[in-house]
């Protein structure tokens, strides 16, 4: 049997609905779908910005960490520089705690040896002293002598 021509021009309307339908739910399809892209990529830029960021802030801290490190080594440095100083201060300190034992062991000797002369000063004043007696003596005694040969 022939069709006829309304229901070819229905079953034509029907299909030119059916792809109309079709067309436009792919072009909505396809809209999503590009939405979904769009929103993709706009994802990935912000995770490359994330990333980006987190780069510049693990850079920052190798500087900061360099940084700290030439801190650390100027400190050691002067710690190092401080301590030397301190020993030769030390040493120095010795040296002269040394130097003024040697001074008192002297002083001391000098003060015995002052303490011995003045003893044999004592002496010699006595012997002195018991000299001029004798010296007197036979002053005298020379005298009478002489007194008794004038007489």
């Amino acid at each position: 049997m022939p069709s006829s021509p309304s229901s070819s021009l229905t079953h034509l309307e029907a299909t030119i609905t059916s792809l109309s339908s079709n067309i436009a739910q792919a072009e909505r399809q396809q809209e999503h779908q590009n939405i979904k892209y769009a929103l993709l990529g706009a994802s990935h830029l912000l995770l490359q910005q994330e990333v980006a960021d987190l780069y510049a802030k693990y850079l920052r801290l190798q500087v900061s960490h360099l940084l700290l490190q030439e801190d650390v080594k100027d400190l050691l440095i002067e710690s190092i520089a401080k301590e030397e100083r301190y020993k030769t201060i030390r040493e120095g300190s010795e040296k002269v705690q040394e130097n003024a034992k040697k001074v008192e062991d002297t002083a001391r000797k000098a003060m015995a040896d002052h303490e011995k002369l003045l003893e044999r000063l004592e002496d010699a004043e006595e012997v002195v002293a018991k000299s001029e007696g004798r010296i007197r003596e036979s002053e005298e005694r020379v005298e009478m002598k002489e007194a008794s040969k004038r007489v």
